[in-house]
């Protein structure tokens, strides 16, 4: 019959924590306060622990001033009977920034009926709370700016909406007067354009901002992702009308990267692909597990980039912005934001085009990138 051990050695705990953003302490109660700490306690929080060993008040001295009594009193709840908890609680680290910490905290009562240690789990999630109120700001501003489209812009369709009906029952009079209705047809053209221009101003101004938020590493397959992005195109193919080829290395491929930031790059190099590619075309997409790096390409065979625009294209509004095939619009900002993008995923982006040839990007990215990068 196989015993459990309950008892974790030393040096396993320490293996476990030598690689991670986390702490596990021990504070003996009767043995003159004796502090045991397991892992990187320089990293987590930002003081040298032989410091802490002459000067244990270096600990709470360090806790922000707003959460010094609330971790005055769990600490004070923990010394005085058997108790568990969690908390979160700010530290002003030795370069005077700001850290949010999370603790699972607890307490043991030993044979004298007294509380004899205390001790738990300290990490770091600083990273984890920027990005969460950065993305609460986030959410805010695009509720904001639907508020906005549903406002001022859902007027102008309403009333194009209302003078294209006005002309389907002109069209059915047998005498028609063509001058009322090419200022009708005019007015839907204007209204239209400027709906389309607004839509242009704010999505351009939300792209950017998006681009600035810190990014949040995951662990997810990017040959499921960008298949997902595919598909999706696949479902309006009887309209775009263009071809899809997708291939790749391995079936999976485990990265670790933001998600949704690095897929909007891919998606816009996508987009412009099809932008730009005529009616009958191909869009061929390949990805390739190259051990830690992962290597994309998108390649089309349309009208391709003049000479003359390659040099400047990755340039925030760069000179080399064209209206697609079909007159969509663009911002000029597209090509900037994949290359800022990819970079931020320490990656490199390039191309090679060829007028009424085609054009094909390559980007190559680490497949495992730190958070805070």
């Amino acid at each position: 019959m196989t015993q459990l051990n309950t008892a974790i050695p030393t040096e396993v705990l320490q293996k476990i924590t030598q690689d991670s953003e986390k702490i596990i302490f021990h504070y003996d109660l009767k043995d003159q306060g004796c502090l045991t700490v397991l892992g990187d306690f320089v990293d987590v929080w930002g003081i040298k622990l032989k410091d802490v060993d002459f000067h244990p008040d270096l600990l709470l001295d360090s806790v922000f001033i707003e959460d010094k009594e609330d971790v005055k009193d769990m600490i004070s709840l923990l010394a005085s009977m058997p108790y568990a908890a969690n908390m979160e609680f700010r530290i002003v680290n030795g370069d005077q920034s700001l850290r949010t910490m999370y603790a699972s905290l607890s307490s043991n009562v030993g044979e004298d009926g007294s509380v004899d240690w205390i001790g738990g789990l300290v990490e770091d999630i600083s990273a984890r709370r920027l990005y969460e109120e950065n993305t609460y700001e986030y959410s805010a501003r695009k509720n904001s700016v639907l508020e906005i489209l549903k406002h001022d812009l859902s007027g102008q369709v309403a009333m194009v909406k209302n003078i294209a009906e006005l002309l389907f029952e002109k069209a059915k009079a047998p005498e028609q007067d063509s001058l009322a209705l090419q200022k009708k047809i005019g007015l839907i053209r204007d209204i239209s354009k400027q709906s389309i221009d607004f839509i242009m101003e704010i999505t351009k101004d939300e792209y950017t901002s998006s681009v600035e938020m810190p990014l949040n590493i995951t662990r997810f397959d990017i040959v499921k992702r960008i298949c997902d992005v595919i598909d999706t195109y696949k479902l309006s193919q009887p309209i775009i009308g263009k071809k899809f080829d997708f291939s790749y290395s391995n079936k999976i491929i485990m990265v670790e990267l933001d998600d949704v930031k690095f897929i909007q790059a891919i998606n816009n190099l996508i987009s412009n692909a099809l932008k730009f590619t005529s009616e009958d075309g191909e869009i061929i997409v390949r990805i390739e597990d190259r051990e830690d790096q992962l290597f994309l390409s998108i390649q089309d065979d349309g009208i391709g980039i003049p000479k003359e625009f390659h040099d400047s294209l990755f340039e925030r509004y760069t000179m080399a912005r064209r209206p697609g095939l079909k007159g969509e619009k663009t911002m000029g900002l597209g090509m900037s934001i994949v290359k800022t993008m990819i970079e931020r995923h320490q990656g490199k982006i390039w191309f090679e085009s060829q007028e009424n040839v085609g054009t094909t990007f390559y980007i190559e990215v680490p497949k495992s990138i730190e958070q805070n990068s």
